[in-house]
């Protein structure tokens, strides 16, 4: 068993609405005890700015590119982001010190899993500057790179990870009737990838996947 550590999860999500923060202690594998968590809404001109940046990235077909409006907008978030944290551990009570680490998972402003691209807005090493804790970022690029389809199958013994989570579900038999999934879906024992953002196809109920959802970064074993 790996040690325990403390995590601070930061999920701004294509809704716009704001930045969810989210504390949580595991050991990446039986141990997960949950913290505080805050929401920090964007205000009007946040919104805007980061509807600019999702007009702007349309046309992209490098992941490194900032056309338009998005390097700017990557820099706004990424301040964005450290004062959220800054108040969450002021309202919550929660040092810096005691976080071990950051998952930094960014603002998305392209989502092309068909051509193995997206893009994630939010600079992790300033972020860990600002904080002066380890930052996890870009989680999802190796995911949608390594992206297959797939047209349906049966797989015993199949180990099914949701969401990147360190948390895996063990069945004697695991069944798909379609190449749909929820995020990140892999089957291990078949080698096999389900594209991403498609939907439930592997009929898991959404409130097993979503509670998960910040702790993606864990490192693979």
């Amino acid at each position: 068993m790996s040690k325990p550590l403390t995590a601070l999860g930061l999920m701004s999500g294509t809704s716009l609405d704001g930045i969810d923060v989210a504390l949580v202690t595991t050991d990446g594998e039986n141990l997960v005890r949950r913290g505080p968590s805050r929401t920090y809404p964007y205000r009007a001109d946040q919104q805007a700015l980061l509807q600019d940046a999702l007009a702007d990235a349309k046309a992209m077909t490098d992941r490194s590119q900032r056309p338009g409006c998005l390097a700017t907008a990557e820099r706004e978030l990424t301040e964005w982001h450290a004062a959220a944290v800054q108040s969450f551990c002021e309202e919550t009570g929660v040092s810096l010190s005691e976080i071990a680490v950051i998952g930094f998972h960014g603002q998305t402003v392209l989502h092309r899993p068909d051509i193995r691209l997206t893009v994630q807005l939010g600079d992790g090493e300033a972020l860990a500057r600002r904080t002066g804790r380890p930052v996890v970022y870009d989680m999802r690029a190796n995911d949608v790179a390594a992206t297959t389809t797939w047209t349906g199958g049966t797989f015993s013994n199949a180990t099914l990870r949701l969401g990147t989570a360190p948390i895996d579900h063990t069945a004697a038999s695991t069944t798909w009737a379609s190449n749909i999934g929820p995020d990140f879906t892999t089957v291990f024992n078949g080698n096999v990838t389900v594209q991403p953002n498609a939907a439930p196809g592997a009929r898991w109920p959404a409130w097993w996947a979503r509670p998960r959802a910040l702790w993606g970064w864990w490192p693979a074993r």
